[in-house]
C-alpha cells in the first residue's frame, strides 16, 4: 500500500503494519528489528534521512 492510498482508519493500519524501526551504526550498517549494540554503535541522523531509506 502507498501512502497516497490512505483513505480510511483501516488503511493507516494496515500501512503501520509494513513499518519496521532500525538503525544505522558507525560503520554503516543497518540493523533492523535489533538492538543489539545500540549504545555503544548508534550514529545519529534526522528523521527525514530515515524516511528516505
Amino acid at each position: 500500500m502507498n501512502i497516497d492510498e490512505i483513505k480510511t482508519i483501516e488503511d493507516v493500519y494496515k500501512f503501520m503494519d509494513n513499518i519496521e524501526y532500525g538503525w544505522k551504526d558507525d560503520e554503516g550498517n543497518l540493523h533492523i528489528n535489533n538492538m543489539k549494540d545500540f549504545r555503544k554503535k548508534i550514529e545519529f541522523y534526522n528523521s527525514i534521512f530515515f524516511l528516505k531509506l
